[in-house]
């Protein structure tokens, strides 16, 4: 009986590693949208947190809604969930903070992938400023 379970344990292990390459985006499949050219920065709320799962090439990580201090509504893709709760961020409607990215168009609507986002005085840097995201290059 052991035996069984040690082996459905490992089957489960080896089917989650697999997914992980696509699910983390470092599969490098990924459409390359991070534009360096398109960069702004935005301070405002945030509205609406949701976890969105992350597909073929892609990760699952938070997408924030925010509205900008000049009235805008604007979705913020960050990272991979597990990277930005290891750097200690846990972002809530209400938060106030401030996003520098790449404002670019997925799907018809605009964007911002996010390359650092302050809050409460700390830094979350997610991508350099070519767009290569930190959590790559630390192996998450």
């Amino acid at each position: 009986m052991m035996r069984r379970t040690l082996r459905v344990s490992m089957l489960f292990l080896f089917a989650g590693c697999m997914a992980l390459p696509g699910a983390f985006g470092i599969s490098g499949k990924s459409p390359r949208l991070y534009n360096p050219s398109a960069v702004v920065t935005l301070q405002g709320t945030v509205k609406k947190v949701k976890v969105i799962a992350g597909g073929q090439g892609s990760f699952t990580g938070p997408l924030l809604t925010m509205k900008s201090n000049h009235g805008k509504k604007l979705r913020v893709r960050l990272g991979p969930i597990g990277y930005v709760a290891s750097k200690g961020f846990n972002f809530t409607k209400g938060d106030k903070i401030a996003v520098t990215g790449s404002k670019v168009r997925y799907k018809g609507k605009s964007i911002l992938i996010a390359r650092v986002v302050k809050m409460d005085g700390k830094s979350l840097l997610l991508r350099n400023r070519q767009g290569v995201p930190d959590w790559k290059a630390q192996g998450s």
